[in-house]
């Protein structure tokens, strides 16, 4: 980027509105220079900059401008000017065509740093003024930049304000991969997440953010970004456990250049190419240590023999990067190439209870990226309440911001106790019959429990009662009830979530029963219920967290003991 474009950056980020983004971009365009400022109250705004001194200007016409510089005569053809703008306006005209909404309009402008306003309408040698020259952009002077430089772009774009929709269509026109389908839903990235997707391609990036705040749909579009950009970059793409790697892979389609793995997976591939010899996976008991230290100290070592050199990657991201154990980086950060170095990881600190010190783990990422609120899964009484209770120190009233598209106020969690396991599933039937008898689609209900074994027999249970339920792998299938435990939940959501035995939480360590609710909860669209049938010192805190003023007023209180059952089924 050109002095004059850096310096053009710095004024633009110190004097306009935080929601306005100014964007190097230059695939549409086709060559530089190309900066694109966005906003609310300005559409989309080409910025043409030109370092032009007075003295420099050696001719001017209603066609073209001459510059004499060192020596050099360069042209800049006025038509020339024009014809760049018009590929945007052509993919933004399509985009609002396609999507049968109102287009974002484009204003293109001249940005002449080194001019004063008054040297706008000096006669030049050519018959015209730079002013008559331009007409047909906006042009922004010296002056303008160092005085009111929001109130001179309002002046040079007549639009209306934009909706966040229409801001969204024009952000993904000039970057397709912000555009990604997700839980069978179209979705765009929102100005701070796209700011992320696009944060150097090079070096170390760390992302934490609750959930519901866009993570993984972040890793799908900085993998696509990074593709783009680099058609001969080594990818890998890699999560903790299979059933979102199989979510990953549909969406990401690998193919040489990508890898999308669970971590496991990906260790016992490397170590098998390098010619290493793999321990066998020992007794459930011992697995913990197989992992933590055995696995990652055969891998340092094979990098560390050069043995491991052909399976590096150029860029690795790693997707709910919280539940990697801290041995696990430093392999990671082993087998990215030296050259590009290419790291990204999004997590949540809500969901596990250890903190990882990224810089021991070699992972040079400074700062972590952080403040991503806006939740664009959850109704914000039930983001809220999972988030204190994840984080108990957290102010009781603060808001859970909803994104553009998210959800705010909506159904408190139907938390209840039953007097015996028979009951609690007899409800859950009568639960699961009510929505589906609403024409909810059955894909569209998420039931989790904490043991597979539980969930296989409830899957059993259920189809025994005439609705079809599987255990998921990833992908959901049409017509069937999803069953998971909360671990393999990871990665999914739902609009209906319901929690099965939940006081079994109680059996673990505080701070993992917790996490474990909150993964829980924020897996819900629209609405969660929790049931349990025994005593629970964690639901209770639950229900003490949830604000009556949320429960509507004819509702019974929340964690109420479920209802009488009809015996027949």
């Amino acid at each position: 980027m050109a002095r004059a474009e850096l310096d053009l950056l710095e004024t633009f980020a110190a004097r306009l509105p935080d929601d306005y983004t100014l964007y190097q971009h230059e695939r549409l365009t086709g060559k530089p220079p190309a900066l694109i400022l966005i906003g609310p109250a300005l559409g989309m705004v080409p910025l043409d900059v030109r370092g032009w001194s007075s003295t420099a200007i050696s001719r001017v016409t209603r066609f073209e401008i001459e510059i004499r510089e060192s020596g050099a005569t360069t042209k800049t053809s006025l038509e020339e000017l024009r014809f760049c703008v018009l590929p945007i306006e052509r993919a933004l005209a399509r985009q609002a065509g396609a999507a049968d909404a109102a287009w974002c309009p484009v204003t293109p402008a001249v940005v002449l740093p080194n001019l004063g306003r008054d040297e706008l309408d000096v006669p030049r040698v050519g018959g015209a003024t730079l002013r008559q020259a331009l007409s047909g952009h906006g042009v922004l002077t010296r002056q303008d930049l160092e005085g009111d430089l929001f109130a001179r772009l309002r002046a040079l774009v007549p639009s209306p304000d934009l909706t966040p929709e229409q801001l969204d269509a024009a952000r993904a026109t000039l970057f397709p991969e912000l555009r990604v389908t997700w839980a069978g839903r179209p979705v765009v990235l929102d100005a701070r997440q796209d700011e992320i997707v696009h944060l150097p391609d090079l070096g170390h990036h760390v992302v934490d953010a609750p959930a519901g705040t866009g993570k993984t749909v972040m890793l799908i579009a900085r993998t696509r970004y990074l593709r783009q950009r680099h058609p001969d970059w080594r990818i890998m793409v890699v999560t903790f456990n299979r059933v979102t790697a199989d979510v990953l892979r549909a969406e990401l389609q690998p193919d040489s250049r990508l890898d999308v793995l669970h971590f496991h997976s990906w260790c016992w591939r490397a170590l098998e190419r390098g010619g290493l010899e793999i321990p066998a996976l020992p007794t459930f008991s011992e697995r913990t240590t197989y992992w933590r230290d055995t696995i990652p100290r055969l891998l340092m070592q094979g990098f560390s023999d050069n043995r491991l050199g052909a399976t590096r990657y150029d860029a690795i991201l790693v997707d709910d990067g919280h539940d990697f154990m801290p041995s696990w980086y430093p392999a990671l950060v082993q087998a990215l190439d030296p050259a590009t170095a290419s790291l990204f990881v999004v997590g949540d600190r809500n969901q596990v209870s250890h903190t990882i010190d990224w810089r021991r783990c070699g992972v040079k990422a400074d700062p972590v990226v952080a403040g991503l609120v806006a939740d664009y899964r959850s109704p914000d009484v039930i983001a809220r309440a999972a988030r204190r209770l994840a984080d108990p120190s957290a102010p009781e009233d603060a808001p859970t911001p909803a994104g553009n598209h998210g959800l705010r106020g909506g159904f408190a969690p139907d938390v209840r106790v039953f007097p015996s396991r028979e009951a609690e599933r007899k409800q859950v039937l009568a639960w699961l019959r009510q929505r589906l008898a609403g024409k909810t689609a059955p894909e569209s209900v998420l039931i989790l429990g904490l043991l597979r074994p539980d969930m296989a027999e409830l899957e059993t249970w259920l189809e025994d009662a005439g609705i079809i339920a599987r255990l998921t792998s990833g992908r959901s299938i049409p017509g069937a009830v999803r069953l998971s435990t909360v671990h393999g939940a990871k990665g999914l959501e739902a609009d209906f979530v319901l929690l099965l035995h939940a006081h079994q939480l109680d059996q673990l360590r505080p701070d993992d029963a917790r996490q474990l609710l909150y993964v829980a909860m924020t897996r819900a669209r629209v609405q969660l219920a929790v049931y349990s049938h025994a005593p629970s010192a964690l639901l209770d805190q639950l229900d003490a967290i949830l604000n009556p003023r949320t429960v509507m007023p004819w509702a019974h209180p929340s964690r109420r003991p479920g209802p009488p059952v009809a015996t027949s089924s």
